[in-house]
Formats: structure tokens, sequence, C-alpha cells
């Protein structure tokens, strides 16, 4: 399999009807809020991919809380309604974790293809709630942290 382009990437995750990455909605590249990639590719393939050459995207992300709404985002994050969890996990993620320090908020999460459920179901009314509920609670959004060193990539073979 071949690298693919960041709108082809997010046609597939989408497939024209939005997936929650964390803090926005990706209902169609004009209204995302993710940045262009830069630097060099966060995608590698894992361990278990290799005999299937099927690559894993792993990005990590950095937005801010408003100091006043920490307690509410995690509160929130406590109780996450069922359908925005399977709206993610039939749409291709595997992992999804967000980390807090102060008002910073980290979230890393890996997309694999070949877990995207063919012909599911997204719940497009559970989404624009979340994503109502949640948005309040941002200072700055979601944007791309661009990966600088992989040990993976960096080890030799064997």
């Amino acid at each position: 399999m071949t690298d693919i382009t960041r709108n082809e990437f997010l046609h597939l995750v989408t497939a024209g009807l939005g997936m929650l990455a964390g803090g926005y909605l990706l209902t169609a590249c004009s209204k995302l809020s993710i940045p262009e990639p830069t630097g060099k590719p966060t995608t590698q393939p894992s361990e278990t991919d290799a005999p299937l050459k099927r690559k894993v995207k792993r990005v990590m992300n950095i937005a801010t809380l408003h100091p006043d709404m920490i307690a509410e985002y995690e509160r929130l994050h406590n109780q996450i309604p069922p359908q925005i969890v399977k709206n993610l996990s039939e749409g291709g993620y595997t992992e999804l974790r967000i980390y807090r320090q102060g008002t910073t908020l980290l979230m890393y999460m890996e997309w694999d293809e070949a877990a995207v459920v063919p012909d599911r179901v997204f719940d497009a009314a559970a989404e624009e709630e979340w994503q109502q509920v949640t948005g309040a609670c941002f200072e700055k959004r979601w944007e791309e942290v661009p990966e600088i060193f992989s040990l993976k990539a960096n080890t030799p073979p064997g």
C-alpha cells in the first residue's frame, strides 16, 4: 500500500459524514481545523502490519482549555456517550488518549484503515451535540504537533 494524502485520509475517515477527532468535527476538509502536516510523515507500519503492508496513522494534537472549564471538560470525558465511542471505533480509531497538564491538552490518536467498519452507521446528531458541549471548553482548538523523533524509526532491524 502506498502512503495516502491528508485529504484521502480524511475522506476515508469521514466517509462524507464526519468523525470526532478530539474537539472538532471532521465533516469536510473545508471545515477541518487540523493544519496541513509538516516535516517527516508520522505514519509508520506497526509490527503486526508487515504481512498486510497496511499503515497506522499516528497523530499527536495539542489544545488549550479555558481555565474555568477544566473540571467541565474532564466531567464530560468521564461520561462520553456510547455513540461517540462507537463513531470513533467504527471509523478506524484504534487508540485515542487525552492528557492534561494545567490548561494544556495533548491528544494521541491511532487510525487504522483496516479497522474501519464497512457500511457503518454514523450518529451525526450525537456527534454534533458532543461538539457543542465540548467546544465551549476550548480557549485554543486542537492543532497537530509535528513528530521530531521515533525510536522505532531509528532502531536498526534485528
